[in-house]
């Protein structure tokens, strides 16, 4: 058998390894904690792989929510990463030594869509190497937990810890570098957001009104999304005392019928708890929301999330009705649509549903019995925790609800989404005493 020299056989292999015939797969760097609807992850080389929860991130692989999909990410460092509904990522390079976490590199490029992300100890003990490319500006951290929606043509970005540095493409920024870029900062206690489009010099500071990427925020709770990856906690026993209080709320609260016509959009806008629709108003699939801006009538938002947005009708300085005790509500109006990828939406029937709030435990439990030819039965369950504000909500794998109570307890309402073998049932609800 011929014999080659050691030298020429490392010239073999190092060619090899540089045209890709011949390489290791690249490092995992992440793990996937939850996935709702339709998600998937295309690696450098290869076709794209739908996502379940377990599954692994590498270096190079383009992350794709569709319009029903909901992607969070739990990284080496402990960095957390949410993907909202049509969202496009690439986790470009994500180097990590616990040892020398001073010597990280975290770079991620976001083609378009709304991304929640929470600094791992890559971004706390390397600020300047950290970056997230959108299509018209980079973003730097100074160890922080932030939102950003963006397009071809606009960035927006709220902080609610620490906060960023956004800076325009340009010769002093390019979008190949690693390191982060001199720009506009936002704190997390300014009260602002940041806004970037080509038709500025710079990016700019607004006072954010109606909140549009505000309930983003409130819907990627930081603490929900660390409680995926790790046992029982603290938080995990209080949720299970949540779930025993419910139980005694299902027992008080019988299931209600809605009426077999929702209400007139005059009889809508009387209501403390209005939904307002950022794509517009009020459609035949969509008969419960108005135009946003119609919604914000005398109202503030309150929760929602990037197709909705919940406005509550509130004085200066009025809180939650603490002595309210325990409230059943009454199912007064419902719209619910079954989501199939391309295809035409089509209509879920809500056949009935309770809702028992507790205000002074401040738990909720609630019940939505649907129907449709293409799916069959469906039955939405959840129950948590109801906040100082009156927001609530519950997230698992398979489905999550948002919604709000009327600061009076007269009213509530929330929106859900359901994930089904034929797609994702997504809806609104109101309720009244």
């Amino acid at each position: 058998m011929q014999q080659y020299p050691t030298q020429i056989i490392a010239l073999i292999l190092l060619s090899l390894s540089a045209t890709g015939l011949w390489a290791e797969p690249p490092h995992a760097v992440g793990e996937v904690s939850l996935v709702i609807g339709e998600a998937s992850r295309q690696p450098a080389q290869g076709k794209a792989l739908p996502l379940s929860a377990g599954d692994t991130i590498r270096v190079g692989d383009r992350l794709r929510t569709a319009a029903n999909g909901h992607l969070h990410i739990r990284f080496i460092d402990q960095a957390l990463v949410s993907l909202r509904p049509n969202s496009r990522l690439l986790v470009e390079r994500y180097q990590f030594d616990a040892a020398r976490p001073q010597d990280s590199t975290v770079k991620f490029s976001m083609d378009k869509g709304t991304v929640r992300a929470v600094s791992g100890q890559a971004a706390e003990a390397a600020r300047q190497r950290f970056r997230l490319n959108t299509p018209i500006a980079a973003i730097g951290v100074r160890g922080t937990d932030f939102v950003v929606q963006a397009s071809a043509r606009q960035v927006r970005a709220l902080v609610t810890q620490g906060a960023i540095v956004m800076a325009p493409f340009s010769a002093a920024c390019s979008p190949n570098a690693l390191t982060s870029c001199d720009g506009v900062q936002l704190k997390a206690d300014s009260q602002q957001m940041l806004e970037y489009s080509r038709r500025y010099n710079q990016p700019q500071l607004r006072p954010v009104e109606d909140a549009e990427l505000r309930q983003l925020l409130q819907d990627e709770d930081q603490v929900k999304e660390g409680q995926q990856d790790r046992g029982a906690s603290d938080t995990d026993n209080a949720d299970l005392k949540n779930e025993t209080l419910a139980k005694d709320i299902i027992q008080e609260t019988a299931l209600s019928q809605p009426p077999a016509q929702n209400p007139s959009a005059e009889q809508l806008q009387q209501r403390k708890l209005v939904w307002g629709r950022w794509g517009g108003g009020a459609t035949p699939e969509q008969p419960l929301a108005f135009n946003y801006k119609e919604a914000r009538e005398g109202r503030r938002i309150v929760t929602g999330d990037t197709r909705y947005g919940l406005y509550r009708q509130e004085a200066e300085g009025e809180t939650l009705d603490a002595q309210l005790g325990r409230v059943n509500f009454r199912l007064e109006a419902a719209q619910a649509n079954l989501s199939q990828g391309r295809e035409p939406l089509q209509p879920v029937r809500v056949e009935s549903g309770r809702l028992g709030v507790d205000f002074t435990n401040r738990v909720f439990d609630t019940q939505l019995n649907m129907n449709s030819a293409p799916t069959g039965p469906i039955s939405l369950q959840a129950n948590g925790q109801v906040d100082a504000q009156g927001r609530f909500s519950a997230q698992s794998a398979e489905q999550g609800l948002k919604g709000a109570v009327s600061l009076d307890g007269s009213e509530a309402a929330y929106l859900f989404d359901k994930q089904v073998p034929q797609g994702m049932v997504s809806g609104l609800t109101l309720w009244g005493r």
